[in-house]
Parts: C-alpha cells; structure tokens; sequence
C-alpha cells in the first residue's frame, strides 16, 4: 500500500505545481492553453471510439474474457462509468 501512497503523494505535488504554472498564465494564454486542451480531448475521444470499435469488429472483448462490450469497457483497463461506456459504445453501434 505504502507504494500507492507515494504515488499518490507525487500526482498531488504535481498537481500543485501545474497550478501554480497556470497561476502564472495571463487570461490570453490561458484561454489559449483551454482551447488547445479540448482540442486534444476532442481528437483523443474519437481514437478511443475507433478503438473501441476495432475491439467491436473483432470481438476482442469476448477473447479478453468479457461477455459484451459494455462490461469490457467499465471492468477493464477503461474502467469508465456506465455514461462514459455508453456514450463511447453508441457510436459503434450506429456505425454497424
């Protein structure tokens, strides 16, 4: 555990100085730095999608020991929440 603990200790820390950078930022880089996130968020959402959809079209979640792609996608190295699963696995589904 005490593994976990220090892990856990350096993620806080760091969250601490990356608020403290942006602490540091005008309000125009700032609101440039944001774009820029959603931007990345944007396009790293729709390769999750395509993944997941790769594992669909191949029904690698039944070869990784899961029953659907549901509970492939809130038990396994995802482990998102039953909206997040959802809201990745519909688009597979109309894709088909």
């Amino acid at each position: 555990m005490l593994y976990f603990e220090e892990e856990a200790k350096a993620m806080i820390e760091k969250f601490k100085t990356y608020f403290e950078t942006l602490e540091g930022l005008s309000t125009e880089e700032l609101d440039r730095s944001v774009e820029k996130l959603v931007r990345a968020e944007k396009r790293n959402v729709a390769l999750v999608i395509a993944h997941i959809a790769e594992m669909s079209r191949r029904k690698g979640h039944v070869e990784c020991g899961y029953k659907n792609l549901f509970e492939y996608c809130t038990l396994c190295r995802i482990r998102h929440n039953v909206h997040y699963a959802d809201s990745r696995i519909m688009p597979n589904r109309v894709a088909c």
